[in-house]
């Protein structure tokens, strides 16, 4: 599959996966595994619903009775844990326990290895992707393996490897898609954009938003296939459409037979963006201390330091903030005035379409808020991909930038539609994996040359 740049590369890539593996699980044994809370206790009963009753909708942890289909999540992340537990079916208790006793759940065992142990092969799998990625991309072997380390270092592979959340295969199916762009750009071949389109699909069947991604991918082919003068962009249209189609059309089937239209997930998209609708009320000095607010880790506390209480506090998630607002007031508010399933549509014409100027400030705050992923590392790793950005573009390499544009169109969309958080902008934890290695390697490259003028 990858014989032609794997030619000189096979030891390496033996060492990398036994560096892999000893790394993840050796670094599995000082982490603690949580009990699953929150967004966790849903994805699980999902999970044991399709375990007890073979169908996907929400049981509320009562499985004396048949659930309701269910249509507001995608099907793979609560699949993959259904998979695991009929590997070990003692997870089955475990896990029921959790979402019986919901926060009261001292009494139930956190005994979640097996999950843990697959998760952790993911992230294996993931490293040995980001590898050759970079290998192609940079044909260097030391931004390769800088890019394995840094990636460990962020610590958000192991973060969310111990937790049963749908961002363990979105870094996975992303390091999938960065590869397959790497070498559709480097070599241009029909397969590897069909491939691209795979993953695509795979990470739309874990949260749905990235069928925008797959939008957006359409027309990126077109350009690029013009501004390259190929005879065959049609055929790769065609081709990356039908992969995508066809790795959707089981659950858009089943969505058809079961409520008799075709979606991809109904009646959460208003939930999401009646949040982030809300963050649209900001005051321009609101606006001003969100930059500082929400800088990672010491920037809420240098905001409380700087500003009275309120020029700040409704920009965190408590009491008063908007995302309380945006969850109970704006809700029902709008809930008064059009339907549920009208509520989308209402938002979209009269909170964001009437407002754009306003939506377009408070989006780039919300980007900045959500671009730090793994707090200091992402700091570094943001300076660092400006810094790779602008040293590639002046040598005239465009590609990297090309790979780095799925990871920023999400986080961009994320802002525009959601209440932007770090764990939605994974991509950008192999963008800046790339961009980290790249700098150390110019600056082993800068001392280098410096120690051999002075030896001459």
């Amino acid at each position: 599959m990858f014989s032609k740049d794997l030619v000189w590369w096979k030891s390496e890539v033996v060492f990398l996966i036994l560096f892999s593996v000893i790394a993840v699980y050796t670094l599995q044994v000082v982490k603690e595994t949580p009990a699953p809370e929150y967004d966790s206790l849903r994805y699980i009963d999902y999970s044991l619903s399709l375990y007890k009753h073979n169908i996907f909708g929400l049981a509320k942890a009562d499985f004396s009775h048949l659930p309701e289909p269910g249509s507001a999540n995608v099907p793979l992340y609560p699949l993959f844990i259904y998979g695991i537990i009929n590997l070990d079916s003692d997870l089955y208790d475990s896990l029921n326990c959790f979402l019986i006793n919901n926060k009261n759940n001292n009494s139930c065992s956190v005994a979640l290895q097996t999950i843990v142990f697959f998760q952790n092969l993911l992230i294996c799998l993931a490293l040995l992707m980001i590898w050759l990625a970079s290998r192609v991309l940079f044909q260097n072997s030391v931004v390769a393996w800088f890019s394995v380390i840094f990636m460990l270092l962020s610590g958000l592979p192991h973060y969310y490897s111990n937790r049963i959340l749908t961002e363990i295969l979105v870094i996975f199916f992303y390091s999938g898609l960065f590869l397959s762009l790497v070498l559709s750009l480097k070599h241009g071949q029909l397969r590897w954009w069909m491939l691209m389109s795979l993953f695509i699909a795979l990470l739309t069947l874990t949260r749905p938003e990235y069928l925008y991604l797959f939008c957006v991918t359409i027309l990126f082919i077109i350009g690029y296939t013009f501004l390259y003068k190929r005879k065959d962009c049609v055929k790769i249209i065609l081709s990356v459409a039908v992969i995508y189609i066809l790795c959707i059309s089981p659950w858009l089937s089943r969505n058809y037979f079961q409520f008799n239209k075709v979606f991809i997930t109904e009646g959460y998209s208003s939930e999401i963006l009646v949040q982030r609708v809300a963050y649209n009320e900001m005051s321009l000095k609101e606006w001003g201390i969100s930059f500082i607010y929400w800088f990672p880790d010491f920037g809420d506390s240098l905001a409380i330091r700087l500003f009275n209480k309120s020029s700040y506090e409704r920009l965190g998630f408590g009491s008063g903030s908007f995302y309380e607002y945006g969850n109970t007031v704006l809700r029902e508010k709008i809930r008064n005035e059009v339907t549920k399933d009208e509520m989308t549509g209402y938002l979209l014409k009269n909170e964001i379409l009437a407002y754009p100027a306003k939506h377009l400030m408070v989006t780039t705050v919300l980007l900045w808020r959500a671009m730090f992923i793994g707090k200091y590392w992402g700091i570094f790793g943001a300076f660092c991909f400006i810094v790779c950005l602008v040293q590639t573009l002046r040598n005239k390499k465009f590609n990297f930038l090309l790979v780095s544009l799925p990871a920023w169109f999400m986080a961009i969309l994320y802002a525009s539609i959601s209440v932007s958080i770090t764990r939605y902008n994974l991509g950008l934890l192999f963008i800046y994996s790339m961009s980290m290695a790249w700098c150390t390697d110019r600056i082993f490259l800068y001392f280098n040359q410096k120690r051999s003028l002075i030896n001459d």
